[in-house]
């Protein structure tokens, strides 16, 4: 019998159990039902640009190769030798043509096959069906203007459908690039002391935070932005709104009147005439491809796509980053940062965004720190006897629900006002319909892989 979580998750009164952050069952539980079901970001094209590039990630506790094949297609696989389970390729990142376990040199082509076992002939004098023994690929893997995705659930719904309405959104940051994303090399890590779910519910609805936890980067001095004067302080003060989509996903700082695109001018006037007209490039491009509201949107702020993709965008002048936490036990989890680029933006642009970045975002910034350190010692907190038992407070924002203007619900998702962890009780909404459905093994999918080429089996 599951654990249920109903009991756990009191969305009416705005409270979370401490228990699902440490409870072993209710973590073996979200790695099935979650992350066995939900779309989960790979990668972006720019990583794997070329025929035999390859990068290695996780989908929830699998760890997984990402490559173009010998066709240029994309492809995901299990990473995991069908011999006896070693990974088959131990690198990040690369270009290859094979990947050969390092236990019994069996080898693989960038299509999943079987193409190599050391003295096969005397090791299976029977013969060895190697089409049964291809690479377990990943069922389902799609792209979203260059973002892409990976499913185990071989019935799960479309990815755009996945996205739903948040696509409207999503698309204000692909579209804004002129010459299209690209990753800057380099993906940044670290191992954090906590739940994954911490890390995933502060991007979802946690803007309450910034201007306490943060309050050091914002000394005189420290902050790249110090030219705004009390501007950016004033900055919680703005009109903005938290704006949730059924599918879990959230943003939590949508700014509806141009306040990005006003921002972005102020920090173009420090880079001169370059830097104002690339802004100005940036809007224009949006009013052309988009509609008028998408284009006055600019930015997404912070959010979630879920359950565990996260992303900073502020406009063309603030550093984009990509942020995704892999699951490692109830109590661990890894966060791994990507700053993206527009390909087409001046060089001076570049610099600037990649300083700002490491400034900022990176693992060893002003801002990754305070939150990571504020998660592992909540998580501490709730280890105890006594902490494991309490109740979690998410209620602000309740009283206030529905309190928007008129002319404000015309957009798409579930608009309300800011401050609010309406955010974080939506993913915890989406979360919960997740665990207290009837396990995949039970439905009969979910959570499958297939020999490359082959048929599916269950993992």
């Amino acid at each position: 019998m599951m654990k249920t979580v109903s009991p756990l998750v009191d969305l009416e009164r705005g409270r979370i159990h401490a228990g699902v952050f440490f409870d072993p069952e209710i973590y073996r539980q979200e790695i099935e039902r979650v992350f066995g079901r939900c779309w989960l970001l790979l990668c972006h094209e720019s990583e794997i640009g070329e025929v035999g590039d390859y990068v290695t990630t996780y989908m929830g506790e699998d760890p997984v190769i990402v490559c173009r094949d010998s066709r240029g297609k994309v492809r995901a696989y299990l990473n995991f030798c069908r011999h006896r389970g070693s990974m088959v390729c131990r690198a990040e990142r690369g270009r290859t043509k094979s990947f050969t376990c390092g236990y019994h040199m069996w080898t693989y082509s960038i299509d999943g096959e079987l193409v190599g076992v050391p003295f096969e002939d005397k090791a299976y004098p029977e013969g060895l069906d190697r089409r049964e023994l291809a690479l377990i690929e990943v069922p389902r893997v799609a792209s979203y203007k260059g973002f892409i995705f990976g499913c185990w659930d071989e019935r799960a719904e479309a990815l755009e459908r996945y996205l739903g309405d948040f696509r409207w959104y999503f698309d204000i940051l692909v579209e804004r690039a002129l010459g299209g994303w690209e990753v800057v090399p380099g993906v940044q890590k670290c191992v954090i002391e906590c739940n994954w779910k911490l890390h995933s519910e502060n991007f979802a609805g946690d803007m309450y935070h910034v201007l306490l936890t943060h309050g050091f980067a914002r000394r005189p001095g420290l902050d790249p932005f110090a030219y705004f004067g009390d501007k950016l302080s004033a900055y919680i003060e703005l009109p903005a709104y938290v704006t949730t989509f059924p599918e879990g996903h959230s943003m939590i700082d949508i700014l509806h009147h141009g306040e990005y695109y006003h921002l972005d001018r102020e920090v173009a006037k420090t880079l001169g005439p370059e830097g104002e007209e690339y802004v100005e490039a940036c809007y224009r491009r949006l009013r052309e491809v988009l509609s008028p509201k998408q284009a006055d949107v600019y930015g997404l702020g912070p959010g979630l796509i879920f359950p565990n993709t996260a992303f900073l965008d502020f406009g063309c002048l603030f550093p984009l980053g990509i942020y995704t936490f892999h699951p490692k036990g109830p109590e661990k989890h890894e966060y791994w940062a990507r700053h993206l680029v527009d390909r087409a933006a001046p060089a001076a642009v570049k610099e600037m965004l990649r300083k700002n970045f490491i400034w900022g975002q990176s693992v060893g910034g002003m801002f990754t720190p305070d939150d990571t350190d504020g998660f592992s010692r909540l998580q501490e907190a709730i280890r105890g006897t006594v902490g494991r038992k309490q109740w979690l407070d998410y209620h602000m924002g309740l009283a206030r629900e529905g309190q928007v203007p008129e002319e404000e619900r015309d957009y798409p998702g579930d608009v309300g006002p800011r401050p609010s962890e309406r955010g974080q009780r939506n993913f915890y909404r989406r979360w919960r319909e997740l665990l207290n459905r009837s396990h995949p093994e039970e439905e009969g999918h979910g959570g499958e892989g297939r020999p490359a080429g082959g048929r599916t089996v269950p993992l």
